[in-house]
């Protein structure tokens, strides 16, 4: 299992939000694809998959905060 963590764009930004998610859990993930937009300050940006596997769980809602460095969601890796 690999966590997924919410990055850090901007030193002084706290919290992210999330915008979208592009895959739900249980959907394949391919390496470099999109899982979430997030919005931070007034920038949104993409977070990719590190891996090729399943995404297994997401620990934010749409339109939720997510605090910069917390675990955004988990992916199953295939080795």
């Amino acid at each position: 299992m690999v966590d997924v963590y919410v990055p850090r764009f901007d030193p002084s930004l706290e919290t992210v939000t999330v915008v979208e998610w592009k895959k739900e859990v249980n959907d394949d993930v391919k390496k470099d694809e999109v899982i979430a937009i997030l919005l931070g300050e007034k920038v949104q940006f993409e977070v990719k998959s590190p891996c090729d596997g399943k995404l297994v769980k997401l620990n934010f809602r749409k339109g939720e905060e997510a605090p910069v460095g917390s675990v955004l969601a988990v992916i199953d890796c295939k080795n």
